[in-house]
C-alpha cells in the first residue's frame, strides 16, 4: 500500500465511524447523559467493529503488528 493509499484508507475508516456516530447523536439515539468517557468508549468500539473475522485472531501477522507497534513506540 502506498503512503497515499494508507492515508486514504485511514481517512475513510475514520470518516465512516464518525458519520455513524454523529448520525446517531443527531437522531437522538445516544443518551444525553453520556459524557466524554462514554463517548470515548463508544468511539473505540466503533473502530473495533471495523476489525472482524480472521483479523480478530492472534495470527502471525497480528503478532508481527503488535511487535512493530511496541518496537517502534507507535
Amino acid at each position: 500500500m502506498t503512503k497515499e493509499d494508507q492515508l486514504e484508507f485511514i481517512k475513510e475508516l475514520a470518516d465512516n465511524a464518525i458519520t455513524e456516530i454523529t448520525n446517531k447523536i443527531n437522531n437522538d439515539k445516544i443518551p444525553e447523559s453520556w459524557s466524554g468517557i462514554e463517548l470515548r468508549w463508544y468511539l473505540a468500539e466503533k473502530f473495533q467493529d471495523c476489525v472482524f473475522g480472521e483479523y480478530m485472531k492472534m495470527s502471525k501477522r497480528k503478532r508481527e503488528y503488535k511487535n512493530t507497534v511496541l518496537g517502534e513506540n507507535l
